[in-house]
């Protein structure tokens, strides 16, 4: 897990990192990265792979930061690779292309996973039930966006009323140092 920045090209808090893991906050993780410019790390050479974490697999139209992002990290390891470079992590504007971000400073909502909502009590599995399969070969943005945002609204307002004391004292810890970008 702390070799997670060491793929990503970057280094990481590993405590501020446990905690997005423990919070999936893509904007939070976002913050996180403080990318190295030292020469050690200009002077190296190393290997990696460039993939977008929304071209990763998975059954709701959209690659996300979920446990097919981990699987990914994990054959990073084991193939021997040093970086992930994974291209901007922002909301994204006309042609859905991450270089045209809404924010330098929010995470893409799109990359927040669904599965792990569940595992946290903030969304039901049978939230998840599709009524038509999306495609396995591409991203069809609108409609993952049109199914998606209102299941991300549900989790956010079952957060607000009845996440446990500890999740909500980090979300207002966050609200509260990044409030220079949230308003």
């Amino acid at each position: 897990m702390l070799q997670l920045g060491k793929w990503l090209g970057c280094s990481i808090d590993p405590v501020l990192l446990q905690c997005f893991l423990e919070t999936d906050k893509p904007a939070r993780f976002i913050s996180l990265l403080r990318f190295k410019t030292d020469q050690a790390m200009l002077d190296q050479r190393a290997s990696g792979i460039l993939l977008h974490p929304t071209s990763l697999p998975g059954p709701y139209g959209i690659g996300d930061l979920g446990n097919a992002a981990y699987a990914f990290v994990d054959f990073l390891v084991r193939s021997g690779q040093q970086r992930w470079q994974i291209l901007p992590l922002g909301p994204t504007g006309f042609g859905d292309s991450p270089y045209a971000c809404f924010s330098s400073f929010a995470g893409n909502p799109l990359l927040i996973s669904l599965d792990r909502l569940v595992a946290s009590g903030d969304l039901d599995a049978s939230d998840l039930q599709l009524e038509q399969p999306f495609s396995e070969t591409h991203v069809d943005y609108g409609a993952v966006i049109a199914w998606k945002l209102p299941l991300l609204r549900k989790a956010a307002g079952k957060f607000l009323k009845s996440a446990v004391a500890f999740r909500q004292a980090a979300f207002q810890k966050f609200c509260q140092e990044e409030a220079g970008w949230l308003d």
